[in-house]
């Protein structure tokens, strides 16, 4: 390990030996489109103002990426570069490898590019996979194997959700409500087993998307439908809502192992549950039951 960990502060330094102004700003721009803030902000926009089902399973498969990486990270416990060796360009927490932003970007842009079905939407994902993981070896916060792990990562379980998730949501869809809340609770299990607050964070948010993504298909039916300035309106509601989730949340817990848990599952049930019952209450927009 130690000859990979000396072969990635080779490579860093390489490649910051061409750092420019304009360069930092291309890649920063990378790094934020692989950026939580970013994903955040996206994966609700398209499940509350363009396709449900897209942004449902956007946001689980985003979530999941996020629980299995901040998984792993906790069992490797692998340190990043250290700013004494390499310039570390932007703030960087919590252990290295794999890379979160090499892995979600495969995920995600992997995940939006296969539903186009067009290969340029594929070759764009790739690219902008490519450039988002390079970008955290120019800015100094991972090594080489962080990134090539995170790629790899990402693309076996988006491979496993192209190829096995209709038929799993199939199955899911055909049990009793009892066992569909049963396997939704599932990754809980995993905070027994690795009591990390990382992804106790993961685990909240995947247990509460996937329980209210039940909750909303059995009782609410929510159908993002409108005129542009109803769909504006949702998109207002439900980040305003999302705010008084998280701040709330927030100001009135204590940054303690079960209460990042609960704060999380209340975001993820917010984002899948929540909004899309505010929005039919609210008459923004129809429910399947009423259509």
């Amino acid at each position: 390990m130690d000859t990979i960990v000396s072969l990635g502060y080779t490579f860093i330094q390489m490649v910051q030996t061409f750092r420019h102004p304009a360069l930092d700003a291309f890649f920063l721009f990378f790094t934020f489109v692989g950026s939580e803030a970013f994903l955040l902000v996206l994966v609700p926009v398209l499940m509350w103002a363009y396709d449900l089902r897209l942004g449902l399973y956007t946001a689980l498969l985003y979530i999941l990426s996020g629980f299995v990486n901040l998984s792993l990270k906790a069992v490797f416990h692998q340190p990043r570069p250290s700013p004494e060796v390499v310039a570390r360009l932007v703030q960087a927490g919590g252990y290295g490898f794999p890379s979160g932003h090499a892995q979600n970007a495969v995920v995600v842009w992997g995940w939006l590019a296969h539903m186009t079905r067009q290969r340029a939407a594929l070759w764009g994902a790739a690219v902008l996979s490519l450039l988002i993981g390079f970008s955290r070896i120019y800015l100094g916060v991972h090594f080489p194997h962080d990134v090539l792990a995170g790629w790899g990562i990402g693309l076996v379980l988006l491979g496993v959700v192209v190829r096995w998730g209709p038929q799993v949501e199939r199955w899911l869809t055909r049990q009793p409500l009892q066992a569909q809340l049963t396997v939704a609770l599932l990754p809980l299990l995993t905070v027994i087993v690795v009591p990390d607050e990382l992804v106790a964070r993961a685990a909240g948010a995947l247990v509460g998307a996937a329980v209210g993504t039940v909750v909303e298909r059995s009782s609410v039916g929510f159908v993002p439908d409108g005129s542009p300035f109803q769909r504006l309106a949702c998109l207002t509601v439900g980040f305003l809502g999302l705010g008084l989730v998280w701040g709330g949340s927030k100001a009135v817990a204590p940054s303690t192992l079960p209460s990042l848990l609960a704060r999380y599952a209340l975001i993820g049930t917010w984002i899948t549950l929540g909004a899309p019952f505010a929005f039919v209450r609210l008459g923004l927009t129809r429910s399947r039951a009423g259509s």
